[in-house]
């Protein structure tokens, strides 16, 4: 079975719309993540790595040590 670029587009939005995948066609239109809670996984993963980070710099500026959970 065939599908022609704007069906496989439709197709992938349509997915995307469902939660079944991840498909940003104005930023990756060539990457779709099959996978989404995998891909919310590592997001969150960075945002706690940022913040702990951010927590050391400013425990560092103040004198203190950094805890690390």
């Amino acid at each position: 079975m065939e599908m022609d670029d704007e069906s496989c587009g439709e197709a992938l939005n349509f997915f995307d719309s469902l939660n079944m995948l991840f498909y940003f066609p104005d930023i990756l239109p060539q990457l779709v993540f099959m996978e989404p809670q995998m891909l919310l996984d590592k997001v969150s993963e960075l945002v706690e790595e940022t913040y702990h980070m951010r927590q050391g710099r400013r425990a560092s500026r103040a004198g203190g040590e950094a805890e690390i959970p």
